[in-house]
């Protein structure tokens, strides 16, 4: 979802509600079907636009998230990069039926006890080449996910899953309607008596 008409804000943040749009339009696009939509009583979102609650009630069919706690799905609440790439391994899960497998990281800041949690997701998201993280040594999973980072996270996923072609196919060629034609037909077949004087003209039209 843009942030205005006629604004992206690339460096806005990410708050859950419009990370639930992005990721059910992102499950859409590349399953190529509608998701179901799994009721859940979160008493925080019923202030929110219809598209929206139906947006974090497909998400959560899919469980790509449970919510905040038991009633509560924190849709102001701003989503951070650890978070995310958990949020999108959950919905490669949703999408193949299983994780995909981990790989060595370079990253030196995601082995905080607080972060136990994620380092695995961080790993699998690496392995996908979701992201690179925000250096050479760096993840920053506390990091804030900005506007344009999820639009990178969204493309860089959506690379991993074949794309059909949808180009536009050329029509095939007109077919011709048949057109029927009233034709008269003479049958022109003289009689000739005389053989000579037919050898006579066929000399004279042959000169």
């Amino acid at each position: 979802p843009p942030k205005t008409p006629t604004q992206f804000d690339p460096l806005g943040l990410v708050p859950r509600s419009d990370m639930a749009q992005f990721l059910i339009k992102t499950y859409e696009l590349v399953a190529k079907k509608k998701a179901e939509a799994k009721n859940r009583q979160f008493i925080d979102i019923k202030e929110l636009s219809p598209e929206t609650q139906d947006a974090i009630a497909k998400i959560y069919g899919l469980k790509v998230t449970a919510g905040t706690s038991a009633t509560t799905f924190s849709p102001e609440q701003p989503v951070n990069r650890a978070q995310m790439v958990t949020f999108f391994m959950n919905l490669y899960r949703a999408i193949t039926g299983d994780y995909p497998p981990e790989t060595d990281v370079p990253f030196t800041d995601i082995y905080d006890p607080d972060l136990e949690w994620s380092v695995k997701y961080i790993k699998k998201a690496y392995n996908l080449k979701i992201t690179a993280g925000t250096s050479a040594t760096t993840f920053s999973p506390r990091d804030n996910v900005t506007r344009e980072q999820m639009a990178t996270f969204i493309y860089n996923f959506m690379r991993v899953f074949p794309i059909s072609d949808s180009s536009p196919k050329p029509l095939p060629p007109p077919v011709e309607s048949s057109v029927t034609k009233k034709v008269m037909v003479i049958n022109f077949n003289p009689i000739i008596e005389n053989p000579r004087a037919y050898g006579r003209c066929k000399k004279e039209r042959a000169w």
